[in-house]
């Protein structure tokens, strides 16, 4: 929710994942975690994909979340970025969004991320 203007006097630090908004045309890319396509925004749509190919998720920060829609014709895979584990398998392991599907993201701790 959008409630106005901020007025910062003097240094404002942001921690986490704070790109809000939406990418709406993305191609999935890669066949690992080093080499997917990375997140930039909080909610994504991919409309293009390789069978094999996913998304890295950012840097994990608590409470950080968003939605990957996959509106593509194949599976695509999520992966976490860095050291970080989602849904609890070995770190960096990916998680499967099918053809046409969507998940929702959610960090709850830098390292520890849950897709659904």
């Amino acid at each position: 929710m959008y409630l106005g203007n901020t007025t910062v006097a003097g240094t404002l630090n942001v921690i986490g994942f704070e790109a809000r908004g939406i990418d709406p045309a993305v191609t999935a890319a890669g066949t690992d975690q080093a080499t997917a396509y990375p997140v930039t925004r909080q909610n994504t749509v991919v409309t293009s994909a390789a069978a094999g190919t996913g998304l890295v998720l950012p840097v994990g920060a608590a409470g950080a979340e968003g939605w990957i829609v996959n509106a593509a014709a194949n599976a695509i895979t999520i992966y976490p970025n860095g050291a970080a584990t989602l849904n609890g398998p070995a770190a960096g392991a990916g998680v499967m969004v099918p053809a046409p599907g969507a998940a929702h993201w959610l960090y709850t701790t830098t390292t520890t991320g849950f897709v659904r």
